[in-house]
């Protein structure tokens, strides 16, 4: 018969196995489908920039994710309801409040057709812009009633209608754009020169399952990875 220490014993060491990190689930990570955020495999495999990243966080805090690839208002509306645990964006004035820690910078550029340049904002005045569908750019730009903007699922789909004349321009960071161009077979010289609106912040938001000691140990793991210039090092495998 088993004696009550053998049993207690038992007891200590499936709590300390059920608390410990390893037994912890994994975190869903949720990856923007626009390359090179976010890229998918012939096989279904989920690679790119966010993902990149995610594998440094995961690594340097000792957590595992399991990665969701889809469109950034599908993200978005699962991080507000706590169906999503992570993600990485540019945040608007409503995602503000499941920011974690900056992540990187990019600028924000209004790439125009070929033979249009926009030397200033108000260049954009009565001009019709492709954003991708949820991204929130440029405040200014995002609540000006002058400009027209036409929402768009890729970049792919804005880059080529701005280069057939459907469009005036597009928004979004450079590094996703001039990714594109590069996937699409374009050249850069086929638009014209772009205009910086400003540089955002991409932040990594954690939603409502995320706890503040947990919260703590991704910021602390972002922070090391920034500072050591292992996410500069990320993004410039990316950069053409």
């Amino acid at each position: 018969m088993t004696s009550r220490s053998t049993r207690f014993a038992i007891a200590i060491r499936l709590a300390l196995l059920l608390s410990s990190p390893a037994a912890a689930e994994p975190l869903s990570f949720g990856v923007l489908t626009a390359p090179p955020y976010g890229l998918e495999g012939a096989d279904k495999s989920v690679s790119g920039f966010y993902h990149d990243i995610a594998e440094l966080i995961g690594a340097k805090a000792d957590l595992t994710f399991t990665y969701r690839l889809e469109p950034l208002p599908r993200l978005v509306s699962d991080l507000k309801a706590g169906g999503l645990d992570l993600m990485i964006m540019f945040p608007g004035a409503d995602m503000e409040q499941f920011a974690l820690i900056e992540v990187m910078r990019n600028n924000i550029i209004v790439l125009p057709r070929k033979g249009a340049a926009f030397s200033q904002y108000a260049d954009l005045k009565g001009k019709t812009i492709a954003t991708l569908r949820g991204g929130v750019y440029d405040r200014n730009f995002s609540n000006d009633e002058d400009i027209r903007k036409y929402n768009v699922d890729s970049y792919a789909i804005g880059l080529r209608m701005t280069k057939g004349g459907r469009v005036d321009g597009m928004i979004g960071p450079d590094l996703g754009l001039y990714y594109q161009i590069g996937l699409e077979g374009m050249q850069r010289d086929e638009f014209g020169p772009p205009l910086v609106l400003n540089t955002r912040t991409g932040f990594l938001l954690g939603s409502k399952t995320i706890k503040s000691e947990l919260g703590a140990r991704l910021k602390a793991a972002v922070e090391e990875l920034r500072n050591s210039g292992a996410i500069a090092a990320a993004e410039a495998k990316y950069v053409n």
